[in-house]
């Protein structure tokens, strides 16, 4: 699904350069669920955000599904990322402002599809994560189980080839942890390929394959 080709990334770092991804290669194969760990700086979240067309890469070669992405500029990526990706994060990122089904629909508006479409598909959705019951709540009103599950049907609305994940367990207690654990299983088993960042051996052990970051270098 993607290859990573001796990727490397820096950031400016005062009057300096901190180069945080030294040569990094990475291959994806559809249908694989991944876990990235290592520790805080070691370039795991910068990944990502290259995978989903966010960042940049300073040298070596991003390519997705056959296509070279590597010089796209952000109005190209940020297409790409709309037909392709879906991301999940450690705080949700819902809208406060918008309840659950308008959270979950976002997506869908901004592929401007008819308000039919929207409503079919953003309930049949919500009824396979058995999230029926809190359509019409704010965030604030959710646990957050529930709205990590809310942040998880918005990934998975506009049915993308690559779920992301950026630490999606952290704040959440251990039985918590184990239902969304088993959610992204059975997503996988459909046929959906992730990849997750995390500190947490439980969650790496989950998934077919755990690669280590080291100072921006695979180890």
């Amino acid at each position: 699904m993607l290859n990573l080709i001796n990727l490397s990334k820096s950031y400016a770092d005062g009057n300096k350069s901190k180069q945080i991804l030294k040569g990094v290669d990475l291959t994806v194969e559809s249908g694989e669920m991944v876990a990235i760990m290592g520790r805080s700086g070691a370039g795991k979240s910068t990944i990502l955000h290259i995978i989903a067309g966010l960042e940049k890469v300073d040298g070596g070669e991003f390519w997705f599904q056959g296509s070279n992405l590597t010089n796209l500029n952000y109005k190209q990526l940020a297409k790409f990322r709309k037909n392709n990706i879906g991301f999940i994060l450690q705080n949700y990122a819902l809208i406060d402002e918008k309840n659950v089904f308008d959270n979950v629909a976002l997506p869908l508006v901004y592929s401007k599809k008819t308000k039919k479409e929207i409503k079919t598909t953003v309930f049949r959705l919500l009824e396979k994560l058995e999230l029926n019951e809190y359509l019409y709540k704010f965030p604030k009103e959710l646990s957050g189980g529930q709205a990590q599950r809310v942040a998880i049907a918005r990934a998975l609305i506009n049915d993308p080839a690559l779920i992301l994940a950026d630490e999606p367990t952290g704040s959440l207690d251990e039985e918590t942890e184990r239902i969304i654990l088993d959610i992204f299983s059975k997503i996988n088993k459909e046929g959906r390929t992730l990849i997750i960042v995390t500190h947490d051996q439980s969650v790496a052990q989950k998934c077919s394959r755990i690669i280590t970051l080291k100072d921006g270098q695979l180890v």
